[in-house]
């Protein structure tokens, strides 16, 4: 993890991360002027703002460049100087591995395709996890020694966040990749065996809705910036029509039809019909019909989400018990530090379900394709059975 040091003259903030016994230092070109507005390797606060914009999300974005270029050594190889070119190149939204370092990935469609040939029943489900490995490599092709444990808990978590993928999908991903590794080290094409030591795990997942009262406090708090105000309001249309974040921006009010969006979700395909109400015209109405743009990195995005609820005063606790390790473990946080951009669909659908709406036709909203998918989505029974006993006049 990468330190954050400011410059006690300049202000300027310095990132350094020590990699094979070398410092990498490099500036983040953001400036803290006042000494106060800086703490323990970050600004004192998500307000500490810097040409516009929250210094903590700036340097996180230049501690996720740092990442990637990072990456992209292990895998075309390098020392501190190359670490440093691709960085820069990171920062400027450029690709940095020549397509002769495939390895991994030529591997695995090697291996599907021989499948196919044999006429495996299989070979379609390991081309699936391929095609899932392509997005997140983001077309990249890195060595085997590439695939370890970093690699393990990264593609795990986008899975999870990213994707919304089941368990039981990702442990399905994991027994792919397993089968293919041991394939290669069988072939001599890899002496990589870290592999070995991935499993199923459970994961903690977003599953909080905010409350009617948490949304008027985001709808009214005062917001330090256009950029903050954007994506209140993104998040915002997200809990009243439930899209996903891959379709924030794509309503207009010439898509509403008879106070009906219909629309084909970007993920699934699926095709979503919403009940728009007078709330989201108003917030199109705002922006003039056209939504401002979203910062490219979905985990800004999120960091700002969560930044603006704390705003809000969304901090009530939150307890969660959770299986970690086979151990129950209680985890309590302020509700603002679990809200992320899919906080949103899950709100659109709870709300709708607790103010009596037929499952059927929520699910005709959020593009669920089965009723186990969209009961595991937002725990229906549960709250299908809190809202029973609720009304239940047991002791009267």
């Amino acid at each position: 993890m990468a330190t954050f040091i400011r410059d006690p003259k300049s202000g300027v903030i310095y990132m350094h991360q020590f990699v094979d016994s070398y410092r990498f230092r490099v500036s983040t070109k953001v400036k803290v002027t006042e000494k106060k507005n800086w703490g323990k390797g970050k600004a004192t606060n998500n307000l500490v703002l810097y040409n516009g914009k929250s210094v903590n999300s700036q340097i996180k974005q230049c501690e996720l460049y740092l990442n990637e270029a990072l990456a992209d050594l292990r895998v075309a190889g390098g020392d501190i100087n190359t670490l440093k070119k691709f960085y820069h190149l990171r920062c400027k939204g450029k690709s940095t591995i020549s397509p002769n370092d495939k390895k991994f990935m030529q591997f695995f469609k090697e291996y599907y395709e021989k499948e196919q040939e044999r006429e495996s029943k299989t070979w379609k489900h390991y081309r699936t996890t391929y095609n899932t490995l392509h997005e997140f490599f983001n077309g990249k092709d890195p060595g085997f020694d590439f695939i370890d444990m970093d690699f393990y808990r990264d593609f795990s978590s986008w899975m999870e966040t990213k994707k919304d993928y089941k368990i039981s999908n990702i442990g399905a991903h994991w027994k792919r990749i397993k089968v293919v590794m041991r394939a290669a080290e069988e072939k001599k094409v890899s002496t990589n065996r870290i592999y070995e030591k991935f499993k199923k795990e459970s994961y903690t997942t977003d599953n909080i809705a905010l409350s009617d009262a948490e949304l008027q406090k985001l709808e009214k708090v005062k917001l330090p910036n256009k950029e903050f105000d954007g994506i209140r309001d993104h998040f915002l249309l997200a809990c009243y029509t439930g899209a996903r974040i891959s379709d924030w921006g794509r309503l207009h009010k010439s898509d509403i039809v008879n106070g009906i969006w219909k629309y084909t979700a970007h993920k699934t395909r699926e095709v979503c019909r919403v009940r728009i109400s007078p709330k989201v015209i108003a917030i199109l109405d705002k922006h003039n019909d056209k939504m401002p743009d979203l910062p490219n990195s979905d985990q800004v995005v999120n960091e700002n989400i969560r930044a603006i609820c704390q705003l809000a005063k969304i901090d009530t606790k939150y307890t969660q018990n959770v299986i970690k390790g086979g151990k129950l473990v209680t985890d309590s946080k302020p509700r603002y530090k679990l809200v992320t951009s899919h906080t949103g669909r899950r709100t659109f659908a709870t709300r709708l379900i607790l103010q009596g709406v037929p499952v059927h036709l929520v699910m005709a909203q959020t593009g669920h394709k089965t009723l186990s998918s969209f009961e595991s989505y937002i725990k229906l029974k549960e709250l299908q059975t809190d809202q029973a006993l609720q009304d239940l006049n047991i002791f009267v």
